[in-house]
């Protein structure tokens, strides 16, 4: 049973709230569509059944208890986070999407980041974003087709969710025919971090991923329709102050190979060693110079009350401090590490 299906989706749960035989007591749900989905929370609600939202909510909060999954603006948002570090000088984009209302929100983050968010020019291509239903196949067309056969250069392809890459040869392959094209530069950052996506990251088949916990979400969703099903006070439910509950999200960003070589400023002394030389020069002699002189006036009584061996031990001091700018001169730009070590 196709479960992206909103109408098939709108079956088989009519099939379990209508069958008074089962007798459930809680309906745990994904919506596809908003208005079928509403519909169908809205015939359980009638039916007394408690019925909780997962990954996909719907517009009205008010027929069920409580949605579990992704903020998924903020995912949208953290898709264009990615989009901008990996082309940090701005350029066009295309979405791959499908009509569900989580991924509208996906959708909806991703173009107010990039527009409104973003220091330089976005430009979104005509006919995105296109919409694969939800199908596997079709999704990794619609990336093939941004990819090599668009109309106008499409810089970077962003599936709002991990359909295309869910075949990992196929996906695999169609990026490296894309890579192998001529003058070729598009990037491909996607929603979700499935197995089959990571394997793609680590083998350098997608630049970019931003999942959701998928497990956490699925754990919250049951325990939280448990706790509402078993609580028999239902006004006390409705009247809860928390119906969303948020997980967290996950960011991967492939690092390009083909970094720029880095600027390393090693602060060279260039020139300015002659100037220690020169300094040393002047205080060696000036030093030497009053040493003499105080040598030679020690018996002038000016010089007897200033204490000469004080005066001549400040003398030697002024030489030998100012003799550290001659090791201090030398670095590695004109010197090996041998006399480096020395003059340390």
């Amino acid at each position: 049973e196709n479960a992206y299906d909103p109408l098939e989706q709108a079956f088989v749960a009519r099939k379990y709230i209508r069958n008074s035989a089962m007798n459930i007591q809680g309906l745990a749900i994904s919506p596809s569509e908003d208005i079928i989905a509403s519909m169908i929370l809205q015939e359980a609600n009638e039916a007394g059944i408690r019925t909780v939202t997962f990954d996909s909510d719907v517009d009205n909060a008010n027929l069920r208890l409580a949605y579990i999954g992704t903020d998924n603006y903020a995912l949208g948002k953290g898709l264009a986070k990615l989009v901008m570090q990996l082309k940090p000088e701005g350029g066009t984009f295309a979405i791959v999407s499908s009509s569900s209302p989580n991924l509208l929100k996906r959708n909806e983050g991703l173009r107010d980041a990039l527009f409104y968010e973003s220091d330089v020019s976005w430009t979104e291509v005509v006919n995105s974003p296109k919409d694969c239903m939800e199908n596997n196949t079709l999704a990794l067309q619609m990336v093939r087709d941004f990819a090599l056969q668009s109309q106008e250069p499409v810089d970077v392809v962003v599936p709002i969710a991990g359909w295309p890459m869910f075949d990992r040869d196929a996906w695999a392959q169609m990026v490296d025919n894309v890579q192998s094209q001529e003058d070729s530069d598009t990037l491909f950052v996607v929603a979700d971090t499935f197995e089959p996506q990571v394997q793609a990251l680590v083998s350098g088949h997608v630049n970019g991923l931003v999942g959701q916990d998928a497990y956490k979400i699925g754990v919250l969703s049951v325990d939280i329709l448990h706790q509402h099903c078993c609580t028999n006070d239902a006004s006390a439910i409705y009247n809860q102050s928390q119906t969303v509950y948020g997980t967290e999200l996950v960011e991967m960003v492939r690092v390009p190979l083909d970094l720029p070589p880095p600027l390393i400023n090693n602060h060279y002394l260039g020139t300015l060693r002659i100037l220690g030389f020169v300094f040393f020069g002047i205080a060696a002699v000036l030093s030497i110079a009053m040493g003499l002189w105080t040598f030679q006036k020690r018996s002038v009584r000016v010089v007897i009350v200033s204490q000469p061996g004080f005066l001549l031990l400040l003398c030697f001091g002024v030489l030998l401090f100012s003799s550290t700018l001659i090791p201090m001169s030398f670095d590695d730009e004109n010197a090996d590490h041998k006399t480096m070590d020395k003059m340390c």
